[in-house]
């Protein structure tokens, strides 16, 4: 401790002289170990946060070898860093991740990771499948950025995060699988499919609901616009406050008659049936879905 009271850090050194004397020599290391204090408490602070957090986690260098990574990472790869300089390192290879058709390896220049390495770019929640150690097939949800020094040195690394998404993704696929079922059920019948996103004010149109009409499937847009701007003038203001009192209040199925413009300039009797099928935490409506049936 100096005359002022503030601590400081030297290296000594001795060093025998021919007649008996010591050389004695000091240089003051303060800074270089408040540097070593401040990098043991950023190693200390990533293990802690990499060892509790519920996503895989990876350091890769520049040529592809895996630097480091959480217990996460090494339970799903099946793999872990070698513990000693003689193993053979690990190579990024070891993240098994597929192409759409679940076989075939992903090409190598589509992984997260080396389109981050080569753009300098950050990637994020780039969706996967990835074969794990076990064999298994799953889907992770993969965000990859490059790791520097100073935001002006180039990269010398990259982070990959990762996370099990197989769950939510089979999810998906089976509403999916659920929605184009009920689709294809109703456009049999010779309805016409309506599916509304409330909230972005879209509307899905199926080619039946279009050729109902006299539509090519790119003639319409999807807008709600296409539906009420074809309802038969004396019946549009009946049909707008029909469906935004049902939208507000209604529980069950919304029904009602009206009349709607075929592209040749006739009008059509039509049958709309509906439901909301979503709504908010407010009971706002959300999504409404419903079907258009010819009834003239």
């Amino acid at each position: 401790k100096t005359r002022d009271g503030v601590l400081r850090h030297f290296e000594a050194r001795m060093t025998p002289m021919p007649h008996g004397e010591i050389l004695f020599l000091t240089r003051e290391i303060t800074a270089k170990k408040e540097s070593e204090d401040k990098l043991r408490v950023s190693e200390e602070l990533y293990r802690s946060v990499a060892s509790t957090i519920s996503d895989g986690l990876l350091i890769v260098d520049l040529m592809g070898h895996i630097l480091a990574l959480n217990p996460v990472a090494s339970r799903m790869l099946g793999v872990r860093v070698p513990s000693s300089p003689t193993e053979q390192p690990l190579q990024l290879s070891e993240l098994r991740l597929l192409a759409p058709d679940l076989a075939t390896p992903l090409p190598i220049e589509q992984w997260p990771v080396y389109e981050a390495i080569h753009t300098g770019e950050r990637v994020v929640d780039r969706i996967l499948p990835m074969r794990r150690g076990d064999g298994q097939v799953i889907w992770i949800q993969m965000s990859s950025n490059v790791l520097r020094v100073g935001p002006d040195e180039p990269p010398f690394a990259a982070m990959a995060s990762f996370r099990d998404i197989t769950l939510e993704h089979r999810a998906l696929q089976e509403l999916a699988v659920s929605e184009e079922r009920w689709k294809f059920a109703l456009e049999g019948a010779g309805d016409g499919v309506w599916d509304w996103n409330i909230s972005s004010g879209e509307v899905f149109y199926s080619p039946r609901w279009k050729a109902m009409l006299g539509y090519q499937d790119h003639d319409v847009q999807p807008l709600a616009e296409e539906y009420l701007s074809r309802v038969h003038p004396d019946d549009q203001e009946r049909v707008r406050d029909s469906f935004i009192r049902y939208a507000a209040e209604g529980h069950g199925i919304h029904q009602m008659e009206f009349r709607i413009a075929h592209r040749d300039g006739h009008y059509l009797h039509a049958l709309s049936r509906g439901k909301v099928v979503s709504r908010d935490a407010y009971g706002a409506p959300q999504r409404m879905v419903g079907t258009l049936s010819d009834i003239s």
